[in-house]
């Protein structure tokens, strides 16, 4: 599964829902979210060759999550911050 087929069967009741569930401090920033959300879902997916991986840190941790791109031909990780939206989304 993709990341832009994971965000077509989402609703944004539903994700808004386990964000201020997993993120309760951060609930004054849901309607910034939700426009990136809105935003997302606009855009077309490009086909690329790396693999999305979502990993939990501990319990401890500031950041909760990671996320971060690998390539078949590379070894090392790609940041979100980088490549474009349209390729994550094929992901």
């Amino acid at each position: 599964m993709t990341f832009k087929e994971l965000l077509d069967q989402s609703t944004w009741e539903n994700i808004c829902s386990e964000l201020s569930r997993l993120f309760p401090d951060h609930v004054e920033y849901m309607e910034s979210y939700r426009v990136a959300y809105d935003n997302l879902k606009r855009l077309d997916q490009s086909d690329e060759n790396i693999r999305l991986i979502i990993e939990r840190y501990g319990l401890d941790g500031i950041i909760p999550f990671y996320v971060l791109g690998f390539d078949a031909e590379c070894p090392k990780c790609f940041s979100l911050k980088f490549p474009p939206w349209e390729k994550w989304l094929g992901l």
